[in-house]
């Protein structure tokens, strides 16, 4: 055999073992991961499989002449300005800046940035009110 074995008078030595309240908050703490990744998963299925409609919003009318070139155009009903416009139209650097600017990490999550939503978490439990929020643009485009 190897290893250390006890010797005539000597007592084996006992496992170390970990409290019992910290063992029950490591069985906790794991179990409650588990149930988190779980209800996340399955919160992300459900999405896919009956995602929400999704209607375009009311573009403003538009009164074009003969050449398709913009005479007029008229507000929507609810007095937003709504004109299509292709993305090549739009300048790159207004793109770039719109991001940086409402979303910098918005490469890095799928529509739900947690690092804003815990800031803006724990601001509200600092504070007691709503200090931040942690909306993205994908939340802010309808």
């Amino acid at each position: 055999m190897t290893g250390r074995s006890a010797t005539k008078g000597e007592r084996p030595r006992a496992p170390i073992r970990l409290p019992r309240t910290l063992a029950r908050a490591a069985a906790l703490s794991l179990a409650g991961a588990v149930a988190l990744t779980a209800s996340l998963a399955g919160l992300r299925a459900l999405d896919r499989a009956f995602p929400p409609p999704l209607n375009p919003p009311a573009l403003s009318r538009e009164a074009l002449d003969r050449d398709g070139l913009l005479l007029r155009a008229l507000a929507t009903p609810d007095g937003v300005w709504r004109l299509p416009v292709k993305l090549a139209d739009v300048d790159p650097a207004y793109l770039s800046m719109l991001v940086a600017y409402e979303d910098r990490r918005f490469r890095d999550h799928a529509g739900v940035d947690p690092v804003a939503v815990l800031r803006a978490a724990g601001q509200f439990a600092l504070n007691g009110r709503i200090v931040s929020g942690a909306s993205t643009l994908t939340m802010q485009v309808r």
